[in-house]
């Protein structure tokens, strides 16, 4: 796996570079997910759904990233208080 320095570098690199570390991190952050909120999710669409998101605000945020903790436990946070706040929203809806 790469460092925290070489996370926020590919995904600020080259389009490749860029496509495939983001294909890397939707592929963490899915599986995160699917395990930590799997009990309260019906299909793995819905887990895709909040992966996306995730990865969404992560990117737009990314220059936020201060190195308090390690970059993918950062991510996971802020993927697991979009998942929760997904499924906040789907409670109220239904």
């Amino acid at each position: 796996m790469y460092t925290d320095e070489q996370w926020i570098e590919r995904l600020q690199g080259s389009p490749e570079e860029r496509d495939s570390t983001i294909e890397e991190l939707r592929d963490l952050l899915r599986r995160g997910l699917a395990k930590g909120l799997g009990n309260y999710l019906n299909g793995s669409a819905y887990v895709e759904d909040m992966t996306q998101e995730a990865l969404l605000k992560i990117l737009a945020a990314i220059d936020t990233f201060e190195g308090r903790s390690q970059f993918l436990t950062w991510a996971m946070s802020i993927a697991t208080r979009t998942g929760i706040s997904l499924l906040r929203h789907k409670y109220h809806r239904d």
